[in-house]
């Protein structure tokens, strides 16, 4: 043993090749005691398979040696056929032949039958006799002629007498002096449309020459009237368009486009003094009175220019029974109060006919522009509900 490993304070025993270690599983290593070694056949692992592998079902069965003599499995083979029983013949009754008796068919009886329903001769091929084709064929063709013989004296009864012929009568409108006015008017557009430049680009104070005269007009003019900031040689982007109304006597044209604050303008002209001039009023839809105040039951109501349009808003102030009722809506269509006739009236007679239709052509629902003069609703009427109490006229200029 190597001196330089001894200790001189150990006592311990030589190790001799004949010694045995009954606890080698137990060998310290690094100061730490290896726990003995676990059998993979011990009570321990056998709990812990049954624990990990639940119940098992297992066959009990015994397998039977080769050399048994005794049968494992008794074999029958199916062939198909069919184990058949045969009748017990002995009380069977014995079997009586057959007898046959000639029976002879009687004579056919030379009388005629007519039995109900049938003829001798259903089911025969029968030609049509050239006699009844003939005559059938005479008597249509005389059905047809005596009809049209008939025929003028049938009409004669539903002709035009005399008395009821009618009469075409030429409208007084149409005449030939007011296809001249029409036509002057519609010629005069590039006229209109220099006038609306100069009326955009005026100021309130040199617009009175432009306009249409009207009293008091100066004053609301200088309250009301909005200077638009254009070039003087402005075109719309969509060009004018221009269209002439009105009847006999009272023409005027309507010039329409859009601004450069794309906001629509529809500017009525009419003649004065052999030149156009536009009618302030009618072209801004001035009203006495705006929407907001209609809403809330207020304002001056002696002038109002809207788009009218029939509706069917009722209430008991206001019963079905005793009024028409229409929407009346702000030129812009922003805003709009309830306005009524009432039935039997002149005023129901002019709004109703704005809308009525013919035999032909149904009722129309299509706002028109008209002027009004409105007045306060009755008792237990909504601010928003007037009446209204004259038709100055229909579009926004006064004829």
């Amino acid at each position: 043993m190597n001196s330089a490993l001894s200790d001189p304070h150990n006592h311990a025993p030589e190790v001799n090749p004949g010694d045995e270690w009954g606890d080698a599983e137990a060998f310290v290593a690094n100061g730490t005691v290896l726990p003995p070694k676990r059998s993979p056949n011990g009570p321990a692992a056998a709990a812990r398979r049954e624990a990990i592998e639940g119940l098992r079902i297992e066959s009990n069965v015994q397998r039977l040696d080769g050399a048994s003599d005794e049968p494992r499995l008794e074999v029958q083979e199916i062939d198909g056929s069919v184990v058949r029983l045969a009748p017990d013949e002995s009380d069977a009754p014995a079997r009586v032949p057959r007898q046959v008796t000639f029976r002879e068919r009687p004579a056919e009886s030379t009388e005629e039958r007519s039995p109900v329903g049938e003829s001798r001769h259903w089911g025969r091929n029968r030609r049509q006799s050239l006699h009844w084709i003939v005559g059938t064929g005479l008597g249509v063709a005389s059905l047809v002629v005596i009809a049209l013989l008939m025929l003028p004296a049938v009409n004669k009864s539903n002709a035009a007498r005399p008395d009821q012929i009618t009469e075409f009568v030429i409208d007084p409108r149409e005449s030939e002096k007011d296809f001249e006015l029409l036509n002057a008017m519609v010629a005069r557009q590039p006229e209109a449309e220099t006038l609306f430049r100069s009326y955009v680009t005026s100021t309130p104070e040199a617009l009175p020459p432009l306009l249409r005269p009207a009293p008091g007009l100066e004053s609301v003019i200088r309250e009301r009237h909005h200077h638009h900031a254009v070039a003087p040689d402005w075109k719309p982007a969509g060009g004018f368009t221009w269209s002439v109304g009105g009847e006999t006597g009272g023409l005027y044209g309507i010039l329409e486009g859009t601004m450069p604050d794309f906001t629509n303008f529809r500017a009525y002209m009419v003649e004065h003094g052999g030149r156009l001039v536009l009618d302030w009023k009618a072209s801004t839809a001035y009203g006495t009175a705006d929407f907001v105040q209609l809403g809330a039951g207020t304002g001056d109501v002696s002038e109002i220019r809207a788009l009218l349009a029939p509706t069917g808003f009722f209430n008991a102030a206001l019963p079905e029974s005793r009024f028409r009722s229409y929407q009346l809506i702000a030129p812009d269509g922003e805003i709009a109060v309830w306005v009524y006739t009432e039935r039997g009236t002149t005023t129901d007679a002019a709004v109703a006919n704005l809308f009525a239709g013919g035999e032909i052509i149904s009722g129309s629902e299509t706002p028109v522009r008209v002027t009004l003069r409105l007045e306060r609703g009755p008792a237990g009427a909504m601010p928003s509900q007037w009446i209204i109490g004259e038709m100055l006229h229909k579009e926004w200029i006064k004829p």
